[in-house]
């Protein structure tokens, strides 16, 4: 400690010597902890509407300064209390520390490429249809290259001229679990998504179609739903978002008669004949769409592509905003639309943010950190012993394919888990730091032994090489360190305040109450007065008027009403004030500037051109408040002071030094 304090001192009469003061300069020393004169003023701005061009006033500063004193008290104390041991606590401060590593754990490159690739593609209205072999997301190479084979396949039929929709319903999953492929075929879309923009399909899926010529057909494309054959059937600049109304008069598909038909079409061309007439959309739509969502006058609300069939989408390309359509038929029946407005799509810069959210929920959101960490790895030498990780392969059971079932025993075989799995840098992973990530991720799965431990061995890797990066970022960033720190601080203020102050205050129900006891006299109700004021101004009624009917009120004891009617007959409505009510001291000048007296004032009361005659009621002693109705403005108090007992405390226990010279360099 001695050692300590002399190392300090020596420093601080370096600097004083030199007479450089700088932001590395010592301001303040709380026990063992020390503030330099940039820590102190950064937090001081952080914590202040001070302009940062502004210098700062002195009487700011100073109180400041006292309010940092005990904050830097409290925290020293928490440290001294084993608060860097406490496991709890420790945890907390694990889970910010993972959330603030994070944007230090990504290729911003690689994020940044992302965000404007998808507006992008929110710039245009895609359409397409695909042929989808299913497959498990966590399939065996076999079934997986199966999959794959169809899906080749079925392009190659394409590529020599088959019909999509045969095709698709020749191969595709979604069209093969429909039993009525007549019924599929008459009502459904034989592969057509309709159209789309960012966002609306799994990334692998949007970026394959993005980056098709309309007419191409992919090569399978692998989702987590499967391998997908895809043509891109048009390509527009984007509609944005929708507002539009439509008359519906239905076909039922099936068990409609060409009469029917006949009937519903010539319904249709009546409602577009009466269009055509002047006579308004909404009437039209009132009087002849059968579709009841859309019953007020047609409307169908705000949508964007994706959300509607894309027969209607088709026409809005060739609509303007205003105008309506010719009947147009879709597998629901016959239709008009009414294409009311659109809304463009806003600049990058307006967008940003919900990019930011839309890919955050995406499984684009990965590609930065694993991008970040490949590079982790080349910077840092990574050799792998792949002979080693075979003999691993070789010596698992197939247990390790159930969740939980396989249990890493380094007793074993002591000879292989001791061995070295890769090297990274100057450190040395052995296959034992494998076995238990190994034991802890493991799930069910489909897959082959082989397939799922190359899985996880590719995920150890990156998984090594951001803990062992996240474990420097205090030492390579200076602001990581200097957040962390003021995390860490404000987690071990709220536990040590919540223990000493908040709670302690809260719980302890004896103390509380024997504090109230203590101070009672703080918690009384204020003596006071049931008073009538009856105020006006002398600029336009007469004070002796005003005296000789508050006397005959007073004498004849009238009641406010009274009093108020009687006032309103003499001099007019609303021109005399009357207000009976319970006074405290300060709440009405009138009342303060008469002797608290029963009876009517005799004294005219002036406030600028308003006076006023008082009738005192009722005086009111003080007496103490009830501890059931201040029981939570006593624990408030109660609190203040154990937090200044404690700081007493704390000034007691701490030495507190703090350099003059270094704090008046801040307002010089």
């Amino acid at each position: 400690m001695k050692t300590f304090s002399f190392i300090l001192c020596t420093l601080l009469s370096f600097s004083m010597a030199q007479g450089q003061l700088t932001d590395q300069s010592v301001l303040l020393i709380v026990g063992k902890d020390t503030t330099t004169r940039g820590d102190f003023y950064k937090n001081y701005t952080k914590n202040s509407v001070l302009n940062k061009q502004v210098r700062p006033n002195k009487e700011d500063l100073t109180n400041y300064l006292d309010l940092y004193i005990n904050f830097r008290l409290k925290v020293q104390a928490a440290i001294d209390a084993g608060y860097d041991t406490n496991t709890a606590l420790q945890e907390e401060l694990y889970t910010y520390r993972a959330q603030l590593a994070e944007p230090y754990l990504t290729d911003h490159q690689v994020s940044e490429a992302l965000l404007k690739e998808a507006y992008s593609n929110m710039l245009y209205d895609v359409r397409a249809r695909h042929i989808l072999i299913s497959l498990y997301k966590d399939a065996k190479v076999q079934d997986t290259l199966t999959a794959y084979n169809k899906a080749m396949q079925a392009r190659n039929e394409l590529l020599k001229g088959a019909d999509f929709a045969k095709t698709a319903l020749k191969y595709s999953a979604e069209l093969n679990r429909v039993k009525n492929q007549k019924q599929y075929k008459e009502t459904g879309n034989e592969g057509d998504l309709g159209y789309f923009t960012a966002f609306s399909m799994v990334y692998p899926f949007e970026k394959a179609v993005y980056a098709m010529k309309v007419g191409d057909i992919s090569m399978p494309i692998r989702t987590q739903y499967g391998y997908h054959i895809i043509q891109l059937t048009d390509k527009k600049p984007a509609l944005g978002s929708i507002k539009a109304a439509h008359i519906l008069v239905p076909i039922t598909v099936f068990d409609t008669t060409p009469e029917q038909k006949s009937a519903c079409r010539a319904k249709i061309d009546e409602a577009y004949a009466k269009l055509q007439s002047g006579t308004s959309f909404e009437e039209v739509a009132k009087e002849y769409s059968k579709d009841n969502a859309s019953s007020k006058g047609g409307y169908l609300g705000e949508f964007t592509v994706n959300r509607m069939i894309p027969e209607f989408i088709e026409a809005f390309y060739k609509m303007k905003p205003g105008e309506y359509s010719k009947p147009i038929q879709t597998r629901f029946g016959w239709h008009i639309l009414q294409f009311i407005s659109n809304s463009s799509i806003e600049s990058y810069l307006a967008v940003l943010p919900n990019l930011e959210y839309n890919i955050s929920k995406d499984e684009r959101s990965t590609l930065p950190i694993k991008v970040y960490a490949s590079k982790l790895m080349k910077n840092n030498n990574l050799k792998e012993n792949t002979a080693v990780l075979f003999s691993f392969q070789a010596l698992i059971k197939d247990t390790i394919l159930k969740a939980g079932h396989w249990v890493y025993d380094s007793l074993s075989n002591p000879k292989i888990y001791s061995q070295v799995l890769f090297s990274y840098g100057n450190n040395k992973v052995y296959l034992s730091d494998f076995a238990r990530y190994m034991e802890e991720k493991q799930q069910q799965t489909l897959k082959g032994k082989a397939q799922i431990i190359g899985e996880m061995y590719g995920e150890f890797k990156i998984s090594y090489s951001l803990q062992n990066e996240a474990k420097m970022l205090d030492s390579k960033y200076p602001e990581f360190k200097a957040l962390m720190k003021e995390y860490r601080d404000g987690v071990y203020l709220f536990d040590i305040n919540n223990r000493k102050v908040w709670a302690k205050a809260s719980n302890d129900t004896v103390a509380l109450r024997k504090y109230f006891e203590d101070h009672k006299d703080q918690y009384k109700w204020p003596h006071k007065v049931d008073a009538v004021v009856v105020s006006y101004d002398v600029k336009t009624v007469s004070t002796d008027q005003m005296r000789k009917c508050m006397e005959k009120a007073y004498k004849k004891n009238w009641s406010v009403e009274q009093i108020r009617a009687q006032m309103d007959k003499s001099f007019g409505i609303d021109v005399i004030k009357v207000e009976e009510n319970t006074f405290e001291p300060g709440s009405n000048i009138f009342v303060d500037n008469t002797p608290w007296v029963l009876g009517l004032s005799k004294d005219i009361l002036s406030g600028d051109t308003r006076k006023a005659f008082v009738i005192i009621e009722k005086i009111i002693p003080e007496s103490y408040k009830d501890f059931s109705e201040i029981k939570g403005l006593v624990i408030s108090d109660y609190q203040n002071y154990l937090d200044q007992q404690w700081i007493k405390e704390l000034h007691k226990t701490y030495k507190v030094t703090v350099n003059k010279d270094v704090f008046e360099s801040l307002f010089q």
